[in-house]
Formats: structure tokens, C-alpha cells, sequence
């Protein structure tokens, strides 16, 4: 208890307290003053000067200090009530094995009472010492204790930990275990039962820990994975696959049996999807000719795909090698028309953009389309029809070889387009 003595000035009056202002006081601020018998007859604007004390309301940020009139029977009765939560408090520690924390809050700071509340938290921890079940547990009490300086029961904590260890391990362990377990058998079953498909995470789990208790049940989904299978595929508005259609996946024929569609919207978003659901059909004859096929189609998009890279390497050395060799005048006020020549590439467009590159029996010609909005035109050397292009020439002699491997390839293309289209077209009609 805070006992000091004040002087200030009544602000307000009310029921039960004053409202009030410190003497030479800065904050605009006004404090509260308990009515007491002594002072009751105080009105607004009157002076004081009392000895009282301080008691404040803990409410975390928001405390709040009153003060109330300080005589010697208020003195006798705080003690009173203090040595009262004081018995509650042993009560509770000594009987029922816990420190009643409110009301060792409402003693506060500084009371004679610190040592024995320090001395009964020690006894209360000792005896959940001797009832602690985890090493956990053991740990925590330990703590606490050095906390409060006592570090006598140290060794025989040590000793206990290290005793229920092991043991406590092995059980953490067989639970985490069992709990994986369980967790790999739930998710395996989920995905078979809403998308017949297996979950191999779950089954690498259950290896993991050595576990076969659910080995037939695996090897069942397996087995029928083997006649049907399930797969998603994102929609694409222009190309879906219907019922009774024939898909190539992983070297096999499958023929759709079913489909889903799975949206979290309405209507249908590229994001949505469609689940299929197939039947293996790899060992019928629609089947093996249906997978002869579809390996040939493989094959053939493969080809292209290295004929096309090939192309560009090559269409990229000729008009390297065009410009480095160039014969045409550029920077001229005239553009200018070149002779007849057979084209080995032609992309030009409407609207100014593309090129052409091909050769006549003297010289190989390179020519960017620069006719586009945005293009600068006053580059353009080359006559169009249009804003005009960019022109370059060179010997035949220094672009041959290039020259005819790209012809080449460029008939390779064709010829891969058309029977793709062909085994397209056989497909379709399977």
C-alpha cells in the first residue's frame, strides 16, 4: 500500500467519488478521490490536502489509480484482507496443489507475503515432480524451479529423464508411426473411391514403415488399374474427348467409357476440367492397330519437331551469311526492284511484316518485309507494292549448300505433314 499525502482542487462531485487536479499539474486531467466522512462536505472549486493512499485497477493497458482517504482503521482492515487471500492461497497450495494466481495478483508487488508464495511455489512444484507423467513435463518443472533459484531436485529430475526417455521415445515414435500409417490407408481409399487412381505417396508411406497389413487391398486396386484407368484433362473448349472414343497413354489403347465434368463455377472456364474414365483395349484388334498408329504419329511429330529446328538454324545461317556478303546499295533515296527469283521462303504479309528468301542462277536474296505501322520506312531499299522492305544480296556460291539442305527439309516437312494428316484421318475413324 502507497501512502502519501496530496493537495488539489475539486473539479466535480459526485455519488461516491470526487473528481479532481493536483496542484500545479500539467495534463488537462482529472483524478478520482473516494468521499470520506472527513471530506464529504468539499464542493467544486475547493482546495484539499489529504494523506491517502493508491489503489489501482489492473485492466493491462488501460490501469486506472483512485485514491482513497488513509486512516489507521483502513490500514488495520487491508491487513486483514490481505492475511485472508493469504490463507486462501496456503489452502490451495498446501491441500489442492496449486498456486491461486488472482488472488496472489490482487496482494501485489511488494507485499510481505513474497517470500512464502515463493516457498509454496516451490512445494507445489515438488509434488508435481513426484506425479509428472513426460519427460516433457519433467523439463517444464525443472525450469520453473531454477526460475524461482532452487536447483536442489536437479539430479534427481536428470535421473529420471533419462530413465523415462527411452521409453518415451519409442512410444512417440510407434504413434507417429501408427498415425502415418492410418493417414496413407485413409488418403488411398479416398483417391480409388473418387478417382480410381492410386495414391503412390500413401504406398510409399505404408513401405516406408514396413507395413502389409494392407497389401491385398493395394494389390486389388492395382489389378484393376490395369483394365481401367482415370485421368483429367483441362478444358479447351475445341478439343474434348467423347464417350467412346480411343486414347494413347503410356504405349496402351484405352476407349472412354465415362466422363465428369469438374467445375468450381458456373459455365465452363479453361481452368475447369474433365475426369475420363477408360477401359484397356491394347489387346483387341481396334486396339493394336489403334497403338501402331498412334506410335507412327509420335514418331512422325518428333521428326518434324527436329526438321523445324533444323530449318531455323538454316534460315538463320543464310541471312547471316546474305547480310555479311551484301551486294545491294542501301542508305539511297530510290528503292529499287530486283529480278525475278524462285523463293524458298515467303512469310510476307497485308500488313507489312515477313520475309523472303530465295535465289536466282547468280544470287541469293534475303528480303525483311518493313512496310508495318511503327516500321521505319526510310530503311526500306527494296520495292513492295507496298511501303517496301529491307533487301540483301549475295553470290549464290556463298549460301549453296545451306541453300539446297533447306529445300530439302522444307520437302521433308511437307511430305511428314501429309501422312500425318493421313494417320489423322485413320484414327479419326477408328
Amino acid at each position: 500500500m502507497k501512502i502519501k499525502t496530496i493537495s488539489g482542487t475539486i473539479t466535480k462531485k459526485g455519488r461516491k467519488w470526487f473528481k479532481f487536479r493536483f496542484d500545479n499539474q500539467k495534463k488537462d486531467k482529472d483524478y478520482d478521490l473516494e468521499i470520506s466522512p472527513s471530506i464529504k462536505d468539499l464542493k467544486p472549486g475547493e482546495h484539499f490536502e489529504l494523506k491517502v493512499y493508491e489503489e489501482w485497477s489492473d485492466k493491462g493497458m488501460y490501469s486506472k489509480v483512485s485514491y482513497h482517504e488513509y486512516t489507521d482503521n483502513v490500514a488495520a482492515n487491508k491487513d486483514r484482507e490481505k492475511e485472508r487471500l493469504m490463507n486462501i492461497i496456503r489452502d490451495k497450495a498446501l491441500n489442492e496443489g496449486y498456486i491461486f494466481e488472482k488472488l496472489v495478483n490482487e496482494l501485489g508487488p511488494g507485499n510481505k507475503y513474497e517470500e512464502e508464495i515463493k516457498g509454496l511455489r516451490i512445494e507445489v512444484l515438488k509434488k508435481q515432480f513426484h506425479s509428472a507423467k513426460s519427460c516433457r513435463t519433467l523439463k517444464e518443472i525443472k525450469s520453473a524451479l531454477h526460475r524461482l533459484s532452487y536447483n536442489e531436485l536437479d539430479a534427481e529430475i536428470e535421473a529420471e529423464i533419462a530413465k523415462r526417455e527411452p521409453a518415451e521415445k519409442l512410444e512417440q515414435e510407434n504413434f507417429e508411426k501408427k498415425r502415418a500409417i492410418e493417414n496413407a490407408i485413409h488418403w488411398i481409399r479416398y483417391n480409388w473411391n473418387e478417382s480410381k487412381t492410386l495414391y503412390n505417396k500413401g504406398i510409399m508411406t505404408l513401405e516406408e514403415y514396413n507395413c502389409h497389413d494392407y497389401d491385398d487391398e493395394i494389390a486389388k486396386y492395382k489389378a484393376e488399374l490395369e483394365k481401367y484407368i482415370v485421368f483429367m484433362k483441362n478444358c479447351e473448349y475445341y478439343e474434348q474427348y467423347e464417350v467412346g472414343a480411343l486414347v494413347y497413354r503410356d504405349g496402351k489403347a484405352y476407349k472412354i467409357i465415362s466422363k465428369k465434368f469438374i467445375s468450381e463455377d458456373e459455365g465452363i472456364q479453361p481452368w475447369d476440367s474433365y475426369r475420363y474414365r477408360c477401359e484397356n483395349v491394347s489387346e483387341t484388334e481396334e486396339g493394336k492397330i489403334f497403338i501402331e498408329k498412334s506410335r507412327k504419329r509420335l514418331e512422325l511429330l518428333d521428326e518434324a519437331k527436329k526438321i523445324e529446328k533444323r530449318k531455323k538454324e538454316l534460315i538463320s545461317q543464310i541471312e547471316k551469311m546474305t547480310e555479311k556478303n551484301d551486294i545491294l546499295a542501301h542508305d539511297c533515296e530510290d528503292q529499287i526492284s530486283l529480278p525475278e527469283f524462285e523463293k524458298v521462303i515467303d512469310t510476307f504479309n497485308v500488313y507489312g511484316g515477313g520475309k523472303q528468301i530465295g535465289y536466282n542462277e547468280e544470287f541469293c536474296y534475303y528480303i525483311q518485309n518493313n512496310g508495318g505501322d511503327g516500321d521505319f520506312w526510310g530503311a526500306n531499299n527494296i520495292l513492295t507494292g507496298g511501303a517496301g522492305a529491307i533487301g540483301y544480296a549475295c553470290k549464290k556460291e556463298f549460301v549453296a549448300d545451306s541453300l539446297a539442305e533447306l529445300k530439302d527439309a522444307i520437302k521433308k516437312a511437307s511430305a511428314i505433314e501429309n501422312e500425318l494428316n493421313a494417320i489423322e484421318d485413320e484414327l479419326n475413324e477408328l
